[in-house]
């Protein structure tokens, strides 16, 4: 099964209130609303229920210098950082995440299909592995080449299940995941155009010229 990490308490009831506050101010239909005369008002927000925080998982980005050029050990690859990636679930769906640092402080919500991609993944692989399987996942991005992925850190060695990127890396669709090895992951992405991952990662080493969509 998904194996998420475990936070403690107070930290989660910390990041599920940042969460809450950061979904508020996103989803608020509140705002500027005319009236008699041309003046404005604010219109009243609506009230939004605290998030139902699902699984997190450490959240670890792969700089592209390291696609080019990974470490002899590629399970030091799904070393947690500290970064937590935050499920957040309304219903049987997931369209939210948030990302927390070390220190417990959201630094950003994303909403969208990709939680829900994520949420799907885990779920594939909860059905796929055996229920006393306890291997840790992980969550992976590639910001420069849009790619996220879960990692697994099997005893044979890291494992990767893309969640979402360009064709040609092992994802199809919405509902079709294959798990491959980090090898065989790294390959395929230093195949999709080798030149422009060197121009990229030339810029992905400065962060002062790093632009990430």
């Amino acid at each position: 099964m998904a194996t998420p990490q475990e936070m403690k308490a107070k930290d989660r009831k910390s990041v599920a209130a940042q969460t809450a506050s950061m979904m508020a101010m996103m989803t608020s239909s509140g705002g500027a609303r005319k009236l008699s005369g041309g003046k404005t008002a604010m219109a009243p927000k609506v009230p939004v229920e605290p998030p139902k925080m699902a699984e997190d998982f450490p959240y670890i980005m792969i700089p592209l210098a390291t696609v080019i050029d990974p470490p002899e050990d590629l399970s030091t690859l799904l070393k947690p950082s500290g970064t937590w990636l935050h499920l957040v679930r309304s219903g049987t769906k997931s369209s939210y995440f948030s990302v927390s640092d070390d220190e417990q402080q959201v630094l950003s919500l994303t909403r969208g299909d990709l939680p829900q991609k994520i949420f799907n993944a885990v779920q594939w692989l909860d059905g796929e592995d055996d229920e006393d399987n306890d291997d840790p996942v992980s969550v992976l991005s590639i910001p420069a080449l849009y790619v996220y992925a879960l990692g697994i850190l099997r005893k044979e060695g890291p494992t990767v299940v893309v969640v979402s990127g360009p064709e040609g890396i092992g994802y199809k669709d919405r509902k079709k995941f294959s798990p491959v090895s980090m090898v065989e992951f790294l390959k395929k992405l230093a195949k999709l155009d080798p030149d422009r991952l060197k121009a990229f990662a030339k810029v992905d080493a400065d962060p002062k010229k790093a632009v990430y969509g």
